[in-house]
């Protein structure tokens, strides 16, 4: 076990129940009443008329409980028609704060089923404390995190996991000593032994390189390929809703596309996906909406289309590409589209 992996929602198990009585659960979210108190004293029962007798009660359907470390069925395979049912996941107000200092300042969001929300700042503006918070890694001093119209403030991480929500973080946070395959069968934790070889099948097939090197140890991996284990494992766990931080950081911009790609065919069919990323091009490539963040604070939300506009006007774009021509690299849009490599 990897240090850095504790606390990581990717090894979270989806459940379509969430378990019985677990800690830090609003009281709303209790199925539980309090049994009634018994009268000290029986009142007399009046003599009735017999009454002619009912037909025999119909068994109630047996209950099925879910527990942690339980195999759970597997999700139902999810395309574009199916899962545009439910709200998808809301965000409101939401502030978090380190100590006395605030980083995230009343955010809200709307990720709707099958949509890219892509989230931009710089350095310091919030965007990796908001989706910790969404998560459920940090503590929230406010606001309101819904999925499907249920409110999940107060559940812990590893139930926002079960849940499906899977915070894929920037460090990638692959077991260096464990082998491909053996990385993504972590994210099948708990469930039928034959469901985990298909699920991960299925992400050799959407990665092929990662089934070239499925018995090589993941510290031998690079920076790319280890980015599509975290990202296998991800999908291994059945995640709905998936909160990627800072997705092309560091990699070579032919994979960059490679995964704008896996991003947006991963939305088409039908899950949330909230994308934190440091280069407007691949988010003006792969997003729905834009959200621009300043001292944690929201100051764009819109469609792609007019983000871009208001992008240009505030100076980001010329920002942006003032730091790639010191930096010697490409420009945005060039990552985005894999050119000149």
């Amino acid at each position: 076990m990897n240090e850095n992996s504790i606390g990581d929602p990717s090894f979270s198990l989806r459940g379509d129940q969430p378990p019985q009585q677990p800690p830090q659960v609003p009281p709303e979210h209790l199925e539980w009443a309090p049994p009634q108190a018994q009268a000290e004293e029986t009142p007399p029962v009046e003599p009735t008329p017999p009454a002619v007798a009912a037909p025999p009660a119909q068994p109630a359907p047996p209950q099925t409980a879910v527990q942690v470390g339980a195999p759970v069925p597997a999700p139902v395979a999810s395309n574009a028609k199916a899962a545009v049912e439910g709200t998808g996941l809301q965000v409101r107000d939401l502030k978090v704060f380190y100590g006395p200092v605030p980083a995230v300042r009343g955010v809200s969001l709307d990720c709707p089923p099958g949509r890219v929300v892509g989230i931009i700042g710089a350095n310091g503006a919030g965007k990796t404390s908001l989706l910790s918070g969404i998560a459920g890694l940090v503590k929230t001093q406010g606001g309101k995190v819904e999925l499907d119209g249920r409110d999940i403030t107060g559940w812990p991480a590893h139930r926002r996991g079960q849940a499906g929500i899977v915070y894929v973080a920037e460090r990638r946070r692959v077991f260096p000593s464990l082998s491909v395959r053996e990385n993504l069968t972590v994210g099948g934790w708990g469930l039928d032994k034959g469901e985990v070889n298909a699920r991960v099948e299925k992400i050799f097939t959407m990665f092929p390189r990662l089934k070239e090197r499925e018995k090589v140890p993941s510290f031998r991996l690079s920076g790319g390929e280890q980015r599509m284990v975290s990202i296998g494992r991800a999908l291994v766990t059945g995640a709905r809703v998936i909160l990627f931080d800072e997705l092309s950081l560091g990699l070579a911009p032919r994979i960059v596309s490679e995964l704008i790609g896996t991003v947006r065919s991963l939305a088409d069919e039908g899950r949330i996906l909230v994308l934190v990323e440091q280069y407007i091009g691949v988010l003006l490539k792969v997003a729905d909406t834009i959200d621009v963040l300043e001292r944690g604070r929201v100051k764009f939300s819109g469609p792609t289309t007019e983000a871009a506009a208001w992008l240009e006007e505030h100076g980001y774009m010329a920002h942006a590409k003032t730091a790639g021509e010191r930096a010697g690299a490409q420009s945005p849009a060039a990552a985005a589209t894999g050119e000149g490599r």
